[in-house]
C-alpha cells in the first residue's frame, strides 16, 4: 500500500510540476482502452490528489484507474504529462505474467 501511495504522489507531482491539474479516469472498456473521467482535482497539492484517488478506489474497486493531466484554465488534456496507472482492478482481466502496480 505504501508503494502505491508513493506512485500516486509521484504521478500527481509530475502533472502539477508541468502546470497541469489531475484528472482521475476509470477504464470503461479494457480491450479498446477507453477511459472516462471520474474526478477532477483542481488543487495543486499531490496529497489532495492521493486522497481523491484512494477515495475513488474505495468507491469503485472494480475499475482500473489512472491519472492524466489537464490545463487548469481550459480543462483540455495535457498529453505531455502522460497517463499514470494508479490501480488495477482485481478481476483477473490481465494476463498473470503482467506486473501489478499494487
Amino acid at each position: 500500500m505504501a508503494a502505491r501511495r508513493q506512485r500516486i504522489l509521484a504521478a500527481a507531482q509530475t502533472i502539477i510540476t508541468a502546470g497541469g491539474r489531475c484528472l482521475v479516469e476509470a477504464c470503461a472498456d479494457v480491450p479498446t482502452q477507453r477511459w472516462e473521467p471520474c474526478r477532477l482535482v483542481l488543487s495543486p497539492s499531490p496529497h489532495r490528489v492521493l486522497a481523491a484517488v484512494l477515495s475513488e478506489i474505495e468507491l469503485n474497486p472494480t475499475s482500473d484507474l489512472r491519472l492524466t493531466g489537464c490545463c487548469p484554465r481550459t480543462l483540455r488534456p495535457l498529453p505531455e504529462t502522460g497517463a499514470h496507472l494508479c490501480h488495477l482492478a482485481p478481476t483477473g482481466r490481465c494476463p498473470s505474467h503482467w506486473p501489478r502496480p499494487d
